[in-house]
Protein backbone atom coordinates (compact mmCIF):
# COMPACT_ATOMS: atom_id res chain seq x y z
CA UNK A 1 0.00 0.00 0.00
CA UNK A 2 0.94 3.43 -0.21
CA UNK A 3 3.28 5.32 3.00
CA UNK A 4 0.29 6.21 5.48
CA UNK A 5 2.26 9.76 5.60
CA UNK A 6 1.66 9.91 2.15
CA UNK A 7 -2.17 9.58 2.21
CA UNK A 8 -2.55 11.72 5.31
CA UNK A 9 -1.12 14.26 3.29
CA UNK A 10 -3.74 13.51 0.66
CA UNK A 11 -6.48 13.14 2.25
CA UNK A 12 -5.78 16.87 4.77
CA UNK A 13 -4.73 18.90 1.81
CA UNK A 14 -8.01 17.63 0.01
CA UNK A 15 -10.55 18.09 2.46
CA UNK A 16 -9.16 21.12 3.97
CA UNK A 17 -9.57 22.51 0.35
CA UNK A 18 -12.89 21.53 1.01
CA UNK A 19 -14.17 19.73 -2.00
CA UNK A 20 -14.79 16.07 -3.24
CA UNK A 21 -15.28 16.16 -6.92
CA UNK A 22 -18.54 14.20 -8.17
CA UNK A 23 -17.14 12.33 -11.91
CA UNK A 24 -20.33 11.68 -14.08
CA UNK A 25 -20.43 8.61 -15.54
CA UNK A 26 -21.37 8.02 -19.65
CA UNK A 27 -20.88 5.18 -21.98
CA UNK A 28 -17.68 6.96 -23.42
CA UNK A 29 -16.06 7.11 -19.99
CA UNK A 30 -15.80 9.24 -16.76
CA UNK A 31 -16.08 12.81 -17.02
CA UNK A 32 -14.81 15.14 -14.41
CA UNK A 33 -15.88 19.23 -14.28
CA UNK A 34 -13.65 19.71 -17.45
CA UNK A 35 -14.30 17.98 -20.87
CA UNK A 36 -11.80 15.72 -20.26
CA UNK A 37 -13.09 11.30 -20.95
CA UNK A 38 -11.20 9.43 -19.15
CA UNK A 39 -11.99 5.21 -20.36
CA UNK A 40 -10.08 4.06 -17.52
CA UNK A 41 -8.98 5.49 -14.19
CA UNK A 42 -6.63 4.61 -11.16
CA UNK A 43 -6.17 5.26 -8.33
CA UNK A 44 -6.70 4.38 -4.16
CA UNK A 45 -9.51 3.56 -2.20
CA UNK A 46 -10.07 6.50 0.29
CA UNK A 47 -13.62 5.86 1.90
CA UNK A 48 -17.31 4.38 0.88
CA UNK A 49 -20.36 4.32 2.19
CA UNK A 50 -24.07 4.07 1.75
CA UNK A 51 -25.51 6.85 0.15
CA UNK A 52 -29.20 7.88 -1.39
CA UNK A 53 -30.42 10.01 -4.21
CA UNK A 54 -33.97 11.47 -5.69
CA UNK A 55 -34.69 12.10 -8.91
CA UNK A 56 -37.62 13.59 -10.63
CA UNK A 57 -37.87 13.26 -14.39
CA UNK A 58 -34.35 12.41 -14.95
CA UNK A 59 -32.73 15.21 -12.59
CA UNK A 60 -31.36 15.13 -9.01
CA UNK A 61 -33.86 17.04 -6.61
CA UNK A 62 -32.46 15.48 -3.24
CA UNK A 63 -29.15 14.07 -2.31
CA UNK A 64 -27.56 11.95 0.89
CA UNK A 65 -23.92 11.36 0.94
CA UNK A 66 -24.69 9.07 4.05
CA UNK A 67 -28.07 8.02 3.38
CA UNK A 68 -28.94 9.37 6.55
CA UNK A 69 -28.98 13.09 6.22
CA UNK A 70 -30.36 15.01 3.16
CA UNK A 71 -30.56 18.72 2.96
CA UNK A 72 -34.19 18.74 4.03
CA UNK A 73 -34.99 15.95 6.07
CA UNK A 74 -33.53 12.64 7.89
CA UNK A 75 -33.81 9.93 5.14
CA UNK A 76 -35.12 7.31 8.03
CA UNK A 77 -38.70 9.34 8.48
CA UNK A 78 -38.78 11.06 4.71
CA UNK A 79 -41.99 10.25 3.10
CA UNK A 80 -40.47 10.00 -0.36
CA UNK A 81 -37.41 7.63 1.05
CA UNK A 82 -39.34 4.93 -1.43
CA UNK A 83 -38.67 6.84 -4.37
CA UNK A 84 -34.61 7.14 -3.90
CA UNK A 85 -32.25 5.59 -5.77
CA UNK A 86 -29.91 3.06 -3.58
CA UNK A 87 -26.35 4.19 -4.01
CA UNK A 88 -22.54 3.37 -2.72
CA UNK A 89 -20.67 6.59 -2.29
CA UNK A 90 -16.80 5.80 -3.44
CA UNK A 91 -14.18 8.30 -2.60
CA UNK A 92 -10.99 7.29 -4.94
CA UNK A 93 -7.54 9.64 -4.57
CA UNK A 94 -6.65 10.14 -7.75
CA UNK A 95 -3.96 12.51 -9.32
CA UNK A 96 -6.97 15.68 -10.00
CA UNK A 97 -7.99 15.37 -6.18
CA UNK A 98 -10.54 12.91 -4.22
CA UNK A 99 -13.04 11.93 -7.02
CA UNK A 100 -16.95 10.98 -5.65
CA UNK A 101 -18.32 8.17 -7.57
CA UNK A 102 -22.51 7.12 -6.66
CA UNK A 103 -22.67 3.99 -7.66
CA UNK A 104 -26.21 2.27 -8.38
CA UNK A 105 -27.33 -0.75 -10.52
CA UNK A 106 -25.12 -2.43 -12.94
CA UNK A 107 -22.00 -0.29 -11.10
CA UNK A 108 -22.94 -1.24 -7.72
CA UNK A 109 -23.71 -4.78 -8.43
CA UNK A 110 -20.14 -4.85 -9.90
CA UNK A 111 -18.36 -2.98 -7.42
CA UNK A 112 -20.01 -5.78 -4.71
CA UNK A 113 -18.34 -8.14 -6.37
CA UNK A 114 -15.59 -6.72 -6.58
CA UNK A 115 -15.12 -6.08 -2.77
CA UNK A 116 -15.93 -9.90 -2.31
CA UNK A 117 -12.89 -10.64 -4.61
CA UNK A 118 -11.11 -8.30 -2.44
CA UNK A 119 -11.86 -10.11 1.19
CA UNK A 120 -11.59 -13.60 0.16
CA UNK A 121 -7.54 -12.30 -0.53
CA UNK A 122 -7.72 -10.76 2.76
CA UNK A 123 -7.22 -7.07 1.07
CA UNK A 124 -9.12 -4.13 3.24
CA UNK A 125 -10.85 -1.57 0.53
CA UNK A 126 -9.29 1.70 1.94
CA UNK A 127 -6.36 2.63 0.85
CA UNK A 128 -6.63 -0.36 -1.98
CA UNK A 129 -5.06 0.59 -5.30
CA UNK A 130 -7.88 0.21 -8.31
CA UNK A 131 -8.30 0.35 -11.57
CA UNK A 132 -11.85 1.40 -12.79
CA UNK A 133 -12.89 1.12 -16.39
CA UNK A 134 -16.23 2.21 -17.96
CA UNK A 135 -18.03 -0.54 -20.71
CA UNK A 136 -20.43 1.56 -23.40
CA UNK A 137 -23.58 0.14 -22.30
CA UNK A 138 -24.80 1.88 -25.68
CA UNK A 139 -27.16 4.85 -23.22
CA UNK A 140 -25.01 4.55 -20.11
CA UNK A 141 -21.53 3.74 -18.90
CA UNK A 142 -21.18 0.40 -16.56
CA UNK A 143 -18.22 0.37 -14.42
CA UNK A 144 -16.01 -2.48 -13.69
CA UNK A 145 -13.38 -2.50 -10.97
CA UNK A 146 -9.71 -4.17 -10.75
CA UNK A 147 -7.57 -4.41 -8.21
CA UNK A 148 -3.62 -3.40 -8.89
CA UNK A 149 -0.74 -4.34 -6.87
CA UNK A 150 1.19 -1.47 -5.57
CA UNK A 151 3.80 -2.13 -8.08
CA UNK A 152 1.75 -1.50 -10.94
CA UNK A 153 1.26 1.71 -9.41
CA UNK A 154 4.36 2.96 -7.88
CA UNK A 155 4.41 5.28 -10.83
CA UNK A 156 1.47 6.74 -10.96
CA UNK A 157 1.58 8.21 -7.32
CA UNK A 158 5.34 9.88 -8.02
Amino acid sequence: MIDSAYTQYLVNKFFTDGIAVYVKIMPEGIYLESTEIFPEMKGQILSLGPARTRYVDHRMVCHSVNAIDAPDAQCSSCQRRKDCTAQMRLDLIHHRGILRFMLSCASLRNFMLFLSKLKQQGISPKGALITITVLNRGRWGELKFSFNRQEVLNEFFR
